[in-house]
C-alpha cells in the first residue's frame, strides 16, 4: 500500500454475505470498514443521495477511471414484483454523464461483474437485461469511445468485445481470480468473447497504454500466478 498507489471498489463478499443487495442490513457498517481500509479518493456522490455508496473516479496520466458500486443499490434478479438492478438508475446517468464529459482516450469502468458478456448466469449483468442493454445503448447513442470495463467475480478471466459499429467498441476485460479457486468457463456461451483469451487457472491481468497523445494504444495482458504472460490484444483508441 506505501509503494504505490492502490483504488478499490466491492463486490459481495467485501460489501456482506454472498450475493449480498441492498437488503443486507449492515451496508452501513460496510461501507465505514471499506473507507477506513481503502484510501480512494472520495467515497460515494451527491447524486445517490445520503447513503451514496462507494461510487468514485479518478484521472492515471490521460486515463480516466470510474469505479462503480454493484451492490448498494442492487435489487435480486429473481424478484418477482418489482425491478431488478444493479447500478440503479441515478448511478447510471452519473456513469453515462460522466463518460460524455470526458476527454480521456480510454475510460476504465471498473465493477464487480461482468458487463458485456450475453451469458445470463450466477451475477452477469445479462442476469438484469433491460439495465445492461440500456447502458451499452446509451454509450453507442452518445458515441463514446474508449470504454473498457474491468469486471471479475467469475473465478476465471476472458475478453469480451461488443462492436457498435466498424470503428466504435467496448472491451469488457474479466479477471480473476488471484488467490480463490479458478474456475474454466470456457464452454459458457458468451458470443463476445474474443477467441482465446479464456483462462481457467488463477491469473492476474496488466494494462499497459503507449504511443504518442493522439495515436494510444491500449495493450492488455493475462498472467498466469507465476507472471507467465498468457495471452496478450493490443487495442488502438482509435477502434474503440
Amino acid at each position: 500500500l506505501s509503494a504505490c498507489p492502490n483504488y478499490a471498489i466491492w463486490d459481495d463478499h467485501d460489501f456482506g454475505p454472498n450475493d449480498a443487495d441492498r437488503s443486507y442490513i449492515l451496508g452501513d457498517q460496510s461501507r465505514e470498514v471499506f473507507d477506513m481500509f481503502w484510501a480512494n479518493p472520495s467515497s460515494g456522490i451527491p447524486q445517490l443521495g445520503e447513503w451514496g455508496g462507494i461510487t468514485t473516479a479518478f484521472t492515471l496520466g490521460d486515463v480516466d477511471v470510474f469505479m462503480l458500486d454493484n451492490r448498494t443499490f442492487r435489487i435480486n434478479h429473481n424478484v418477482l414484483t418489482g425491478n431488478p438492478q444493479v447500478l440503479g438508475e441515478d448511478q447510471i446517468n452519473w456513469l453515462v454523464a460522466a463518460l460524455k464529459s470526458s476527454r480521456a482516450p480510454f475510460k476504465l469502468v471498473c465493477m464487480g461483474g461482468q458487463m458485456v458478456s450475453d451469458c445470463a448466469i450466477y451475477e452477469n449483468m445479462a442476469q438484469f437485461g433491460a439495465e445492461r442493454d440500456g447502458i451499452l445503448r446509451r454509450i453507442k447513442a452518445e458515441d463514446i469511445h474508449g470504454v473498457v470495463f474491468l469486471t471479475g467475480d467469475r473465478h476465471g478471466s476472458e475478453l469480451s468485445q461488443v462492436e457498435f459499429s466498424r470503428e466504435h467498441a467496448a472491451l469488457d476485460f474479466t479477471c480473476s481470480p488471484l488467490t480463490s479457486g479458478a474456475y474454466d468457463n470456457s464452454a459458457e456461451p458468451n458470443s463476445f468473447r474474443v477467441e482465446d483469451t479464456s483462462v481457467g487457472q488463477r491469473n492476474f491481468g496488466t494494462l499497459q497504454i503507449t504511443g504518442p497523445r493522439k495515436e494510444r494504444v491500449m495493450t492488455i495482458r493475462c498472467h498466469d500466478a507465476s507472471g507467465k504472460n498468457l495471452w496478450e490484444r493490443s487495442y488502438p483508441a482509435s477502434d474503440l
